[in-house]
């Protein structure tokens, strides 16, 4: 499970974190072309002069843009371009919306204000919606790690009065069997392992998400079992 597990768990986890990247400086890239706007600047120009700010994970596509306008390229091309390459729903969204605003609104500093707020607005629910369901998340840990320690109370408090009137040869095998422990905590490990793809559900919206859960699962469980077998 961990093998098979672990490469999707990083990518996940680091497309996870260019897309939150994205979204938290998608608006300040949108208010900073409203203000190129205010100044008298054209669309194109408002976001060409943007190409040496830093937007942490959203710089590289905010250059890609600056040297594609720089060369000529029209923008609706240029916007088009960004929405199909970056893998944010949000910022898809503002893609095509920045797109409507040029070609149809004329490209208006109010439009582009408007725009910038409403993009703020989205990216603060957004995060709002994954602080709520954290707690889901955790819920699913708790759960996974007590279906371990389940197992052992399981096997002792039942084998050890199911031992009593049997002989000591018969009790041994109950208390200390070790095919029907492994069975039980294999067992317990792949349904923790699907815990984790549901929290990742849950918390996160993505069953991608879920593989980062499923593994740490695994890692904590298995710690559990070797401490618990000490």
């Amino acid at each position: 499970l961990m093998a098979m597990t672990i490469v999707p768990a990083y990518y996940a986890e680091k497309y996870s974190k260019e897309r939150r990247g994205i979204e938290k400086m998608l608006p300040d890239f949108i208010k900073d072309v409203s203000e190129g706007r205010k100044i008298g600047l054209p669309p194109e120009e408002s976001i060409e002069r943007l190409d040496d700010r830093n937007y942490r994970q959203l710089t590289p596509f905010v250059k890609k843009m600056g040297a594609q306008l720089s060369w000529g390229l029209p923008l609706n091309k240029v916007i088009s371009t960004f929405a199909n390459s970056v893998k944010s729903w949000l910022a898809k969204a503002v893609g095509t919306l920045m797109l409507e605003v040029v070609e149809i609104g004329g490209g208006t500093t109010k439009g582009f204000v408007e725009m910038a707020d409403f993009t703020r607005r989205i990216s603060n629910m957004e995060s709002e919606r994954r602080s709520t369901l954290r707690s889901y998340v955790m819920i699913a840990y708790i759960g996974g790690l007590m279906l371990v320690m389940t197992t052992f109370m399981m096997v002792i408090l039942l084998a050890e009065p199911a031992a009593q009137g049997l002989s000591a040869g018969a009790a041994a095998s109950i208390s200390l069997n070790p095919s029907t422990i492994d069975t039980l905590l294999a067992a317990g490990i792949f349904e923790c392992w699907v815990i984790g793809l549901v929290a990742g559900k849950m918390g996160e919206g993505s069953i991608a998400e879920g593989f980062k859960h499923a593994l740490i699962l695994v890692i904590l469980n298995l710690v559990i079992i070797f401490v618990a077998s000490l």
